[in-house]
């Protein structure tokens, strides 16, 4: 999409096998290593950073299944968002209120 002109936002892919990892705990310092690297680079693009609360960075991840059911792509959308943030973003921005909320979710 990039090379046809749209303007998409930075990415890159963890591998099903190291996503994992991730979720039992058990990357090597080298895989953790290599996820911390492409987030940085990330923010050397884009211009904003990981939980920072001035120009913070929020990182969508979504599933990519081999085979998934049509129209279904679940997304998460506030990794590196905070509650004191969106009330921050809503405070300054209060039109956009509704995003903010609807971006920010808290599960227990």
């Amino acid at each position: 999409m990039r090379r046809l002109g749209v303007s998409v936002p930075e990415t890159f892919t963890l591998p099903a096998w190291i996503c994992s990892k991730l979720v039992r705990g058990k990357l090597t310092d080298e895989q953790k290593a290599a996820i911390v690297e492409n987030l940085k680079l990330m923010e050397a693009r884009s211009g904003k950073k990981f939980d920072d609360e001035n120009n913070p960075l929020f990182v969508s991840c979504r599933s990519g299944a081999k085979v998934s059911m049509p129209g279904m792509m679940e997304t998460v959308l506030n990794i590196g968002m905070t509650w004191d943030l969106v009330m921050r973003l809503i405070k300054e921005n209060p039109e956009k209120a509704r995003f903010y909320l609807d971006s920010y979710c808290q599960y227990s």
